[in-house]
């Protein structure tokens, strides 16, 4: 390809990173995420959801978090030492702003109940609320599996019914949604939750919901 001068485009970096990423090989999937940026290239949101995976499968939920609130300040990437692969992952990744103008990529559902997920997974239920609130404020849905478990996990079991029973009547829940919050409730040994979660299942989803 650099021998006829055609450079890869914005779909095969996305496929390198991938490919990269799922082999285990984070400097050269992070590599190639820079290249992106000094050719102005923005990856999309798959591509994004492939580097957050990335740093989730590898344990490092810190920068899983710095990635996405670079991105939200529409900050440039800018991997630093990435020739030093036994040294890691380093700090140095941003995000990069959106193609004309400048402006920032503003946060979409996906990022935030992500980030709401990291930030409960690790029992950080302060920031967790914080992405929560700002979710709120832009009038976006948060993922009921996502936030029923940040309020389960700080104990606040009454506002998990709550949320759980306002999204039930609203009937907007799917099987999976149900179960998560089986889940949620059980793995901290709220019994009684985790029963009537369940019973709230609509009737002839049972089965899809055990085997989720």
């Amino acid at each position: 390809m650099r021998i006829k001068q055609i450079l890869p485009v914005n779909s095969t970096h996305g496929t390198l990173i991938d490919v990269y990423s799922k082999g285990g090989l984070k400097e050269e999937a992070l590599h190639w995420l820079e290249k992106m940026n000094d050719r102005e290239m923005v990856p999309d949101e798959v591509t994004i959801g492939i580097v957050v995976q990335m740093y989730k499968k590898a344990g490092k939920f810190q920068k899983a978090e710095e990635f996405f609130k670079k991105w939200t300040l529409g900050e440039s990437i800018k991997h630093e030492g990435t020739s030093k692969a036994s040294a890691g992952v380093q700090d140095g990744v941003r995000i990069l702003r959106e193609g004309d103008g400048g402006a920032p990529m503003p946060p979409d559902t996906r990022t935030y109940n992500i980030l709401i997920f990291l930030h409960t997974k690790h029992n950080n239920i302060t920031m967790a609320a914080s992405y929560s609130k700002r979710m709120k404020e832009a009038r976006l849905m948060p993922n009921h599996s996502a936030l029923t478990r940040m309020y389960i996990e700080a104990g606040m079991l009454e506002k998990a019914w709550l949320w759980f029973r306002k999204s039930h009547l609203k009937g907007n829940m799917s099987s999976e949604c149900y179960s998560a919050s089986v889940d949620a409730y059980g793995e901290r040994g709220h019994i009684f939750g985790s029963r009537e979660s369940f019973h709230e299942l609509p009737r002839g989803e049972d089965a899809d919901c055990l085997h989720v």
